[in-house]
């Protein structure tokens, strides 16, 4: 029960964001919402597939099957492709750090490709390498430089990186054994995710 909950709860607050964040775009139509929203569907997506709710309402009879198989795999890159759109987005890159900007739009480009491309480099995990050891501190150091010029808007973007990386830290710490296994420590990342959500729509309605 207690699973269902915690489960239901990290789901409902993804659609309310989902829903209240299209509507925002809807009326403002800034480019920064809309690979805002792309981002957020994506990992909308992802605890659904992790609680098993595809499998059971979608594909209840899947024996296989690409895309049924590549689910996790998609999301993922889509996670990761739209994550850098949406930092180059808001962030104002192409003006404030042109190169940094190209290169995360390169980035973006090179984790769709990985979608096609998988069966032949997945065994070397390069697309979430790449996204651990460049993106995220492109990112990352993207949203300092904006602060110290002045970008208030930033800050909530740095502060929801940080809850998303304490998540995935955490849960990387207990499975590796070095912080003890609990109940709740399976949902880290998520829980991160939610906190990281709520703090991007906080930071654009302060850009907007």
């Amino acid at each position: 029960q207690r699973a269902d909950f915690i489960e239901s709860l990290i789901l409902g607050v993804f659609a309310v964001m989902l829903a209240f964040n299209m509507m925002l775009w809807w009326r403002f139509r800034d480019r920064s919402y809309g690979y805002y929203i792309a981002y957020l569907a994506a990992l909308c997506v992802t605890p659904f597939i992790l609680f098993g709710y595809a499998q059971f309402y979608i594909f209840p009879d899947s024996k296989g099957g690409w895309l049924f198989q590549n689910t996790i795999l998609i999301v993922s890159m889509l996670i990761m492709a739209f994550s850098c759109l949406f930092t180059r987005s808001f962030l104002n890159m192409d003006k404030n750090f042109p190169n940094l900007s190209r290169l995360l739009f390169y980035l973006s480009l090179l984790f769709l490709l990985c979608i096609p491309l998988d069966p032949y480099i997945n065994k070397y995990n390069l697309s979430y390498i790449t996204y651990q050891l460049v993106a995220i501190p492109v990112m990352v150091y993207a949203g300092i430089q904006s602060v110290l010029r002045g970008f208030r808007p930033a800050i909530f973007y740095l502060i929801a990186w940080s809850f998303f990386m304490a998540g995935a830290s955490l849960w990387s710490m207990m499975i590796l054994e070095v912080i003890p296994f609990s109940f709740y420590g399976g949902y880290y990342p998520l829980f991160g995710a939610v906190i990281e959500c709520t703090l991007f729509a906080l930071a654009l309605g302060q850009k907007v």
